[in-house]
């Protein structure tokens, strides 16, 4: 493996660090304000919910910068160069790209449009962990292919 691709894989496994660290961190947010709203039926005050479309924002963010990454940057032709093979299997795990950006898009309009955060909250955690679920299997199956290359 040439430096280059040492370098282009070392900034992909950053990316991802930093994607799954706020995976992470929103989905902890959620369930915070998921236990928040069970709080405010004792009359304790919910917790604010602020914070969640700037984190989706910025999961969005860096997601997306990850897969310009891999995709128009060369990655999985410096890590394939003479496997036809499996640059086509890479090629269709990041046509999914796209529709995993949709459906964080579709979790960020629920979040950001939220007027009555106790009937909406479930609705942007359920879409959000079905998306964090997709997003986790592609990383997977990413990794898989890697692992045969």
């Amino acid at each position: 493996m040439n430096a280059s691709t040492q370098t282009l894989r070392s900034e992909v496994s950053s990316k991802r660090s930093e994607v799954n660290h706020l995976l992470r961190d929103v989905a902890q947010l959620l369930d915070d304000i998921a236990d928040a709203d069970a709080d405010a039926s004792w009359f304790l005050p919910a917790m604010p919910t602020d914070a969640v479309p700037d984190r989706l924002a910025d999961l969005a963010s860096r997601l997306q910068n990850m897969f310009i990454l891999e995709e128009d940057m060369g990655y999985l032709y410096e890590l394939f160069p003479s496997q036809p093979g499996l640059r086509r299997e890479f090629q269709r795990l990041h046509e999914d790209h796209g529709r995993l950006l949709d459906q964080l898009e579709e979790v960020s309009e629920l979040a950001g449009s939220s007027v009555e955060p106790a009937s909406t909250w479930d609705d942007v955690e359920s879409h959000y962990r079905s998306f964090a679920r997709e997003l986790v299997g592609h990383q997977r199956n990413e990794d898989a292919v890697r692992a045969r290359g």
